[in-house]
């Protein structure tokens, strides 16, 4: 790994020791669509996203549900904690000819989006449960509701509702 060593103290709100480094690793980045490619939860997941997607809107990992969603012409945006994970969602971008647009920001600090500005919002393959403790999740959820237009979808995919 190439990224900086924070000590704990300085990690992102919400984000353990292992997010960190998970989310700083280029070959979980580069292996993740093929690791997952016969898990029927990402076909599943794809096929009720496009089903029920009709606006533009945000999410990430490897953009798997952001490159059909640009292929039907709805505007993209990537946000991952993940440089390498932004970086595979540049490459699909750039080899599709597709505009996603990609930020590199913690969830629990979208403080990046304006209020009102995003049609559609993706937390997928249990995003939400990857952030750490409830405080921090409750933050990224405010902050997806505060970006989301009046209307706006959140479509969240979760393992275990309890945890």
């Amino acid at each position: 790994m190439n990224h900086q060593r924070l000590a704990d103290w300085q990690l992102p709100p919400g984000v353990t020791r292992s997010m960190w480094d998970y989310a700083h690793a280029d070959h979980i980045a580069d292996d993740y669509d093929n690791y997952f490619a016969y898990n029927s939860l990402f076909s599943y997941d794809r096929d009720v996203v496009l089903e029920h997607l009709t606006e533009p809107g945000v999410g990430c990992g490897s953009g798997r549900l952001l490159v059909p969603l640009a292929g039907r012409g709805h505007a993209c945006v990537g946000v991952d904690l993940s440089l390498p994970m932004l970086r595979v969602v540049g490459a699909k971008a750039c080899d599709t000819g597709l505009p996603i647009h990609r930020v590199q920001a913690n969830l629990a600090e979208l403080r990046c989006f304006a209020e009102g500005s995003v049609d559609s919002a993706l937390l997928m393959f249990s995003t939400l449960g990857m952030i750490r403790g409830a405080h921090d999740r409750q933050l990224v959820l405010d902050h997806v509701r505060r970006a989301l237009k009046p209307g706006g979808r959140l479509i969240i995919h979760v393992h275990n509702r309890w945890y």
